[in-house]
């Protein structure tokens, strides 16, 4: 059985949206719930991001996943490394 179900491409593969096979993934698993969408984002010459978006409904995981595509897409054009914590707490005086 293959682990993506529903595999749904945009953005010519830059984002994927795609929802796992537990009876692959996790054998034991009861499935009395509805399944989550998982996205995949590539946001740079070679960096892939695999995410889940904890929703079940595709419309609303579809705007979740281009929000955060959008987004890492931004900071990596702007020099940002994806690694890092995005927000650096500064105390103040």
């Amino acid at each position: 059985m293959a682990y993506y179900e529903n595999k749904v491409e945009h953005l010519d593969g830059e984002l994927i949206l795609y929802q796992r096979n537990l009876k692959t993934a996790v054998p034991n698993v009861k499935s009395h719930r509805k399944p989550t969408w998982y996205m995949k984002l590539r946001v740079g010459p070679r960096k892939f991001v695999n995410r889940s978006t904890k929703l079940t409904i595709y419309e609303e995981a579809y705007a979740f996943a281009r929000k955060e595509y959008n987004r890492m897409t931004n900071a990596v054009a702007l020099g940002h490394t994806l690694d890092e914590p995005s927000c650096v707490c500064v105390p103040s005086l």
